[in-house]
Protein backbone atom coordinates (compact mmCIF):
# COMPACT_ATOMS: atom_id res chain seq x y z
CA UNK A 1 0.00 0.00 0.00
CA UNK A 2 1.38 3.42 -0.98
CA UNK A 3 0.52 6.96 0.17
CA UNK A 4 -2.01 8.49 0.41
CA UNK A 5 -3.95 5.28 1.26
CA UNK A 6 -1.12 3.99 3.42
CA UNK A 7 -0.80 7.34 5.20
CA UNK A 8 -4.51 7.31 6.02
CA UNK A 9 -4.52 3.74 7.33
CA UNK A 10 -1.37 4.19 9.38
CA UNK A 11 -2.50 7.53 10.75
CA UNK A 12 -5.62 5.97 12.30
CA UNK A 13 -3.58 4.00 14.84
CA UNK A 14 -0.16 5.68 14.92
CA UNK A 15 -0.96 7.59 18.11
CA UNK A 16 -1.46 4.36 20.06
CA UNK A 17 2.03 3.13 19.16
CA UNK A 18 4.02 6.36 19.55
CA UNK A 19 7.07 6.38 21.78
CA UNK A 20 5.19 8.53 24.29
CA UNK A 21 2.17 6.21 24.34
CA UNK A 22 4.40 3.17 24.82
CA UNK A 23 6.27 4.80 27.70
CA UNK A 24 2.91 5.44 29.36
CA UNK A 25 2.18 1.72 28.94
CA UNK A 26 5.56 0.58 30.25
CA UNK A 27 4.48 0.07 33.90
CA UNK A 28 1.71 -2.23 32.65
CA UNK A 29 4.13 -4.13 30.39
CA UNK A 30 6.57 -4.46 33.29
CA UNK A 31 3.82 -5.77 35.55
CA UNK A 32 2.76 -8.36 32.97
CA UNK A 33 6.36 -9.53 32.51
CA UNK A 34 6.80 -9.95 36.26
CA UNK A 35 3.49 -11.83 36.56
CA UNK A 36 4.64 -14.28 33.89
CA UNK A 37 7.94 -14.79 35.71
CA UNK A 38 5.93 -15.38 38.90
CA UNK A 39 4.02 -18.15 37.10
CA UNK A 40 7.26 -19.71 35.89
CA UNK A 41 8.68 -19.68 39.41
CA UNK A 42 5.51 -21.30 40.77
CA UNK A 43 5.63 -24.06 38.17
CA UNK A 44 9.29 -24.76 38.85
CA UNK A 45 11.98 -25.65 36.38
CA UNK A 46 12.38 -26.69 33.70
CA UNK A 47 9.82 -24.72 31.69
CA UNK A 48 9.45 -23.73 28.05
CA UNK A 49 10.34 -20.03 28.01
CA UNK A 50 8.85 -19.66 24.53
CA UNK A 51 5.47 -20.89 25.70
CA UNK A 52 5.40 -19.42 29.21
CA UNK A 53 6.76 -15.90 28.61
CA UNK A 54 7.97 -15.04 25.12
CA UNK A 55 4.63 -15.72 23.41
CA UNK A 56 2.38 -14.71 26.28
CA UNK A 57 3.76 -11.24 26.92
CA UNK A 58 3.10 -9.62 23.51
CA UNK A 59 -0.31 -11.29 23.33
CA UNK A 60 -1.31 -9.97 26.76
CA UNK A 61 -0.27 -6.46 25.78
CA UNK A 62 -2.10 -6.36 22.44
CA UNK A 63 -5.22 -7.99 23.90
CA UNK A 64 -5.42 -5.21 26.47
CA UNK A 65 -4.84 -2.53 23.82
CA UNK A 66 -7.59 -3.93 21.60
CA UNK A 67 -10.04 -4.50 24.44
CA UNK A 68 -10.38 -8.25 23.94
CA UNK A 69 -12.25 -10.07 26.75
CA UNK A 70 -10.05 -12.27 28.95
CA UNK A 71 -12.29 -15.28 28.28
CA UNK A 72 -11.26 -15.20 24.61
CA UNK A 73 -7.49 -14.96 25.10
CA UNK A 74 -6.62 -18.67 25.01
CA UNK A 75 -8.76 -19.38 21.92
CA UNK A 76 -7.33 -16.40 20.07
CA UNK A 77 -3.74 -17.29 20.93
CA UNK A 78 -4.23 -20.81 19.61
CA UNK A 79 -5.73 -19.57 16.35
CA UNK A 80 -3.04 -16.94 15.81
CA UNK A 81 -0.41 -19.64 16.43
CA UNK A 82 -1.98 -21.92 13.81
CA UNK A 83 -2.25 -19.07 11.30
CA UNK A 84 1.35 -17.95 11.82
CA UNK A 85 3.10 -21.29 12.30
CA UNK A 86 5.33 -22.49 9.51
CA UNK A 87 4.37 -26.07 10.40
CA UNK A 88 0.64 -25.54 9.76
CA UNK A 89 -0.85 -26.72 6.48
CA UNK A 90 -2.11 -24.03 4.13
CA UNK A 91 -5.67 -25.28 4.70
CA UNK A 92 -5.37 -25.07 8.51
CA UNK A 93 -3.72 -21.65 8.37
CA UNK A 94 -6.43 -20.29 6.06
CA UNK A 95 -9.18 -21.71 8.31
CA UNK A 96 -7.59 -20.13 11.38
CA UNK A 97 -7.31 -16.78 9.60
CA UNK A 98 -10.97 -16.92 8.60
CA UNK A 99 -11.97 -17.72 12.19
CA UNK A 100 -9.96 -14.69 13.37
CA UNK A 101 -11.60 -12.40 10.82
CA UNK A 102 -15.05 -13.57 11.92
CA UNK A 103 -14.10 -13.05 15.55
CA UNK A 104 -12.97 -9.50 14.79
CA UNK A 105 -16.25 -8.87 13.00
CA UNK A 106 -18.14 -9.88 16.16
CA UNK A 107 -15.80 -7.85 18.37
CA UNK A 108 -16.24 -4.69 16.28
CA UNK A 109 -20.02 -5.08 16.42
CA UNK A 110 -19.79 -5.53 20.19
CA UNK A 111 -17.71 -2.35 20.53
CA UNK A 112 -20.29 -0.48 18.48
CA UNK A 113 -22.90 -1.44 21.06
CA UNK A 114 -20.73 -1.12 24.17
CA UNK A 115 -17.56 0.91 23.51
CA UNK A 116 -14.77 0.80 26.05
CA UNK A 117 -11.42 2.45 26.70
CA UNK A 118 -9.50 0.57 24.01
CA UNK A 119 -8.12 1.01 20.51
CA UNK A 120 -10.96 -0.74 18.62
CA UNK A 121 -13.57 1.37 20.43
CA UNK A 122 -11.51 4.45 19.55
CA UNK A 123 -11.52 3.44 15.87
CA UNK A 124 -15.28 2.78 16.00
CA UNK A 125 -15.97 6.24 17.45
CA UNK A 126 -13.45 8.29 15.47
CA UNK A 127 -13.23 6.46 12.14
CA UNK A 128 -16.19 4.13 11.56
CA UNK A 129 -19.10 6.24 12.83
CA UNK A 130 -18.03 9.42 10.95
CA UNK A 131 -17.69 7.33 7.78
CA UNK A 132 -13.92 7.64 7.34
CA UNK A 133 -13.58 3.85 6.99
CA UNK A 134 -15.92 0.96 6.29
CA UNK A 135 -16.84 -1.84 8.66
CA UNK A 136 -14.71 -4.23 6.57
CA UNK A 137 -11.69 -1.89 6.70
CA UNK A 138 -11.95 -1.70 10.48
CA UNK A 139 -12.10 -5.51 10.73
CA UNK A 140 -8.99 -5.84 8.58
CA UNK A 141 -7.16 -3.19 10.63
CA UNK A 142 -8.04 -4.94 13.89
CA UNK A 143 -7.01 -8.30 12.42
CA UNK A 144 -3.64 -6.91 11.35
CA UNK A 145 -3.00 -5.37 14.77
CA UNK A 146 -3.77 -8.71 16.39
CA UNK A 147 -1.53 -10.95 14.29
CA UNK A 148 1.27 -8.73 13.02
CA UNK A 149 3.91 -8.60 15.73
CA UNK A 150 3.39 -11.18 18.44
CA UNK A 151 5.40 -14.07 17.01
CA UNK A 152 8.20 -11.75 15.93
CA UNK A 153 8.60 -10.27 19.40
CA UNK A 154 8.48 -13.75 20.94
CA UNK A 155 11.22 -14.90 18.58
CA UNK A 156 13.44 -11.97 19.48
CA UNK A 157 13.00 -12.63 23.22
CA UNK A 158 13.88 -16.30 22.70
CA UNK A 159 16.93 -15.61 20.56
CA UNK A 160 17.98 -12.73 22.80
CA UNK A 161 18.01 -14.98 25.86
CA UNK A 162 19.95 -17.68 24.01
CA UNK A 163 22.52 -15.21 22.70
CA UNK A 164 23.04 -13.49 26.05
CA UNK A 165 23.52 -16.88 27.73
CA UNK A 166 26.11 -17.68 25.06
CA UNK A 167 27.97 -14.46 25.94
CA UNK A 168 28.22 -14.67 29.76
CA UNK A 169 30.62 -11.73 30.13
CA UNK A 170 28.20 -9.38 28.36
CA UNK A 171 25.26 -10.86 30.26
CA UNK A 172 27.04 -10.17 33.57
CA UNK A 173 27.60 -6.57 32.52
CA UNK A 174 23.93 -6.21 31.58
CA UNK A 175 22.82 -7.62 34.93
CA UNK A 176 25.09 -5.15 36.74
CA UNK A 177 23.81 -2.13 34.82
CA UNK A 178 20.37 -3.04 33.46
CA UNK A 179 19.00 0.50 33.12
CA UNK A 180 21.70 1.40 30.61
CA UNK A 181 22.55 -1.93 29.02
CA UNK A 182 19.19 -3.69 28.62
CA UNK A 183 18.05 -1.17 25.96
CA UNK A 184 21.44 -1.47 24.22
CA UNK A 185 21.23 -5.25 24.36
CA UNK A 186 17.78 -5.14 22.74
CA UNK A 187 19.08 -2.99 19.88
CA UNK A 188 21.92 -5.44 19.30
CA UNK A 189 19.54 -8.41 19.42
CA UNK A 190 17.38 -6.71 16.78
CA UNK A 191 20.46 -6.20 14.61
CA UNK A 192 22.02 -9.61 15.18
CA UNK A 193 18.77 -11.58 14.82
CA UNK A 194 16.68 -9.61 12.33
CA UNK A 195 13.11 -10.58 13.22
CA UNK A 196 11.38 -10.14 9.86
CA UNK A 197 14.12 -10.57 7.32
CA UNK A 198 11.82 -11.46 4.41
CA UNK A 199 9.14 -8.84 5.10
CA UNK A 200 10.40 -6.13 2.74
CA UNK A 201 9.11 -7.51 -0.55
CA UNK A 202 8.67 -4.81 -3.14
CA UNK A 203 7.95 -4.36 -6.87
CA UNK A 204 9.79 -1.70 -8.85
CA UNK A 205 7.34 0.84 -10.26
CA UNK A 206 9.87 2.16 -12.77
CA UNK A 207 13.32 1.30 -14.10
CA UNK A 208 15.95 2.16 -11.56
CA UNK A 209 19.61 1.52 -10.76
CA UNK A 210 20.95 0.81 -7.26
CA UNK A 211 24.64 0.34 -6.56
CA UNK A 212 25.36 -0.66 -10.14
CA UNK A 213 22.43 -3.09 -10.36
CA UNK A 214 19.69 -2.49 -12.93
CA UNK A 215 16.14 -3.16 -11.72
CA UNK A 216 13.41 -3.11 -14.34
CA UNK A 217 9.87 -1.86 -13.78
CA UNK A 218 7.71 -4.75 -12.60
CA UNK A 219 10.56 -6.78 -11.18
CA UNK A 220 10.29 -8.08 -7.65
CA UNK A 221 12.85 -7.16 -5.03
CA UNK A 222 13.47 -8.30 -1.46
CA UNK A 223 15.15 -5.49 0.47
CA UNK A 224 16.98 -7.85 2.83
CA UNK A 225 17.34 -5.89 6.05
CA UNK A 226 19.00 -8.98 7.55
CA UNK A 227 21.88 -8.38 5.16
CA UNK A 228 21.85 -4.64 5.87
CA UNK A 229 22.22 -5.39 9.58
CA UNK A 230 25.51 -7.20 8.80
CA UNK A 231 26.87 -4.47 6.51
CA UNK A 232 30.56 -4.16 7.32
CA UNK A 233 30.56 -0.60 5.98
CA UNK A 234 28.18 0.38 8.82
CA UNK A 235 28.86 -2.13 11.60
CA UNK A 236 32.50 -2.92 12.48
CA UNK A 237 33.00 -6.68 12.88
CA UNK A 238 29.30 -7.21 12.00
CA UNK A 239 29.17 -10.93 12.83
CA UNK A 240 30.15 -10.26 16.45
CA UNK A 241 27.39 -9.85 19.06
CA UNK A 242 28.17 -6.72 21.09
CA UNK A 243 25.70 -5.04 23.43
CA UNK A 244 28.06 -2.04 23.66
CA UNK A 245 27.77 -1.31 19.93
CA UNK A 246 27.27 2.45 19.61
CA UNK A 247 26.00 3.85 17.35
CA UNK A 248 23.78 0.96 16.32
CA UNK A 249 21.51 2.06 13.45
CA UNK A 250 19.93 -1.39 13.11
CA UNK A 251 17.19 -1.96 10.57
CA UNK A 252 15.32 -4.76 12.31
CA UNK A 253 12.11 -2.71 12.15
CA UNK A 254 12.55 -1.53 8.59
CA UNK A 255 13.00 2.10 7.58
CA UNK A 256 11.13 5.06 6.19
CA UNK A 257 7.46 5.14 5.24
CA UNK A 258 6.85 1.51 6.14
CA UNK A 259 8.95 1.28 9.30
CA UNK A 260 7.22 -1.02 11.80
CA UNK A 261 4.47 1.03 13.42
CA UNK A 262 4.91 -0.86 16.70
CA UNK A 263 8.70 -0.62 16.91
CA UNK A 264 8.63 1.17 20.29
CA UNK A 265 6.14 -1.31 21.70
CA UNK A 266 8.27 -4.24 20.55
CA UNK A 267 11.36 -2.69 22.12
CA UNK A 268 9.57 -2.10 25.42
CA UNK A 269 8.24 -5.68 25.52
CA UNK A 270 11.70 -7.11 24.84
CA UNK A 271 13.33 -4.81 27.39
CA UNK A 272 10.89 -5.63 30.16
CA UNK A 273 10.99 -9.36 29.42
CA UNK A 274 14.80 -9.51 29.59
CA UNK A 275 14.97 -7.23 32.63
CA UNK A 276 12.42 -9.28 34.57
CA UNK A 277 13.95 -12.62 33.63
CA UNK A 278 17.53 -11.88 34.57
CA UNK A 279 16.61 -9.86 37.65
CA UNK A 280 14.27 -12.49 39.06
CA UNK A 281 16.19 -15.50 37.73
CA UNK A 282 19.87 -14.56 37.91
CA UNK A 283 20.91 -18.21 37.37
CA UNK A 284 18.69 -18.70 34.30
CA UNK A 285 20.22 -21.14 31.82
CA UNK A 286 19.22 -23.54 29.08
CA UNK A 287 17.78 -26.82 30.32
CA UNK A 288 19.14 -28.74 27.31
CA UNK A 289 22.27 -28.35 25.19
CA UNK A 290 21.86 -25.64 22.56
CA UNK A 291 22.38 -28.30 19.88
CA UNK A 292 19.04 -29.83 20.92
CA UNK A 293 17.04 -26.62 20.38
CA UNK A 294 14.74 -27.00 17.38
CA UNK A 295 14.98 -24.01 15.04
CA UNK A 296 12.45 -22.98 12.43
CA UNK A 297 12.63 -23.82 8.73
CA UNK A 298 15.66 -21.97 7.29
CA UNK A 299 13.46 -20.64 4.48
CA UNK A 300 11.43 -18.71 7.03
CA UNK A 301 12.30 -16.08 9.61
CA UNK A 302 14.56 -17.52 12.27
CA UNK A 303 12.94 -18.75 15.47
CA UNK A 304 12.65 -21.69 17.86
CA UNK A 305 9.80 -24.11 18.46
CA UNK A 306 10.55 -24.33 22.19
CA UNK A 307 13.16 -23.01 24.60
CA UNK A 308 13.54 -25.19 27.72
CA UNK A 309 15.17 -23.26 30.58
CA UNK A 310 16.00 -23.86 34.21
CA UNK A 311 17.41 -21.77 37.07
Amino acid sequence: MDPPQHTKSRGMVAHAFSREAVEAMRPSIQRKANELVDEMLRKGSPVDLHEELSMKLPFKVIYEMLGIPAADHAWLSDNVAVRSSGSSTAKDAAAAAEDLVQYMDRLVRSKMQNPGDDLISDLVNKQLRPGHISHEELIQTAFLLLVAGNATVATQIDLGVMTLLAHPDQLAEMKADPERLVPMAVEEICRYHTGSSFALRRVAKEDTRIDGQDIKAGEGVIALNQSANRDEAVFPDPDRFDIHRNPNPELGFGYGTHVCIAEWLARAEMQEALAALFRRMPDLRLAVPESQIQFSDPNRDVGVAALPVTW
